[in-house]
């Protein structure tokens, strides 16, 4: 219960930005809060619903589906298109600025919440 309530309250009320990471090799232990651009191929995090599932994003120009990303003046990343899980939890979000916004369309109640409680 208490785990349920700390994901409630992280999704509702503390939008963290992510850090950016440009590494070779992905690391064995993923931190929660960071995004992992491999080389120039890949993107990779840790979902953010809160399933603990990695994210692999394909960023290599001549395969598809691919993401992109740029990084501001702000040091915040940007990922495009949106990330839309079609297994496991399902979710489907943008990461825009270094944060992380649901789309409606997420099958996580918390998600939604947090969706519609962002753009009162």
């Amino acid at each position: 219960m208490l785990r349920l309530f700390i994901r409630i309250w992280k999704h509702l009320f503390k939008k963290e930005t992510y850090k950016i990471r440009k590494i070779d090799d992905l690391p064995d232990i993923l931190d929660d809060q960071t995004i992992y651009l491999v080389e120039d191929w890949a993107i990779s995090f840790v979902c953010p619903c809160g399933c603990r599932e990695v994210i692999h994003l394909n960023a290599i120009e001549s395969v598809f589906p691919r993401w992109t990303h740029t990084i501001g003046d702000s040091k915040r990343i940007d990922i495009y298109p949106s990330i839309h899980r079609t297994v496991g939890c399902k979710s489907h979000f943008w990461v825009k600025n270094g944060k992380i916004n649901w789309c409606k369309d997420s099958p996580n109640k918390v998600m939604k919440a947090t969706y519609y409680s962002s753009y009162k």
